[in-house]
């Protein structure tokens, strides 16, 4: 398979908000929640771009944290899968982008990406504003500027040192 920097953004961006969109649904079926996620994606559409990159304005160390004190079991799994699905894409981009580079510019790509589109969706729509635990919209940007950075470095390690085991090989 040709590898390239497209190819590591493309599939980690992908990878990552299929895989959020699928935790996002199977945890609020046991959750039994469903029904409330769909009623909040119709009301507020820029909510679905919101859920799918929904991890990425945790810090890593956080979503640890929230698996282990959450008690239901739904909300335990979606939080495990957005811990996964984090993961997963940087790691996806490390193997897609065929050298040190291109896989780390995937990755950085990916991040930006959301980072972006955090913003355009919290300039949309206040409704998402709730989630950042913040009063206005610059102290959100702000908040989400940080934390995306933070992922982007601590996973851009991962990124580098898949990168560097698979060149390599």
């Amino acid at each position: 398979m040709k590898k390239s920097l497209g190819r590591a953004f493309i599939f980690s961006l992908l990878l990552f908000f299929v895989l959020n969109f699928l935790f996002t649904i199977i945890g609020n079926a046991i959750y039994q929640s469903l029904d409330y996620e769909f009623t909040r994606f119709a009301e507020h559409p820029t909510f679905i771009i919101f859920r799918l990159m929904f991890p990425i304005h945790y810090y890593p160390w956080d979503l640890v944290n929230l698996i282990i004190i959450t008690t239901e079991i739904g909300i335990k799994i979606m939080y495990i899968g957005f811990f996964i699905s984090i993961i997963i894409a940087s790691i996806i981009a490390g193997l897609t982008g065929g050298s040190f580079f291109k896989s780390l510019g995937g990755w950085i790509l990916t991040s930006i990406t959301c980072m972006l589109l955090f913003v355009i969706i919290l300039v949309i729509d206040d409704y998402n504003l709730g989630f950042f635990f913040s009063s206005n919209l610059g102290e959100a940007i702000v908040t989400m500027i940080i934390t995306v950075g933070a992922n982007l470095l601590v996973l851009s390690a991962l990124t580098a040192l898949i990168a560097l085991i698979k060149g390599r090989s």
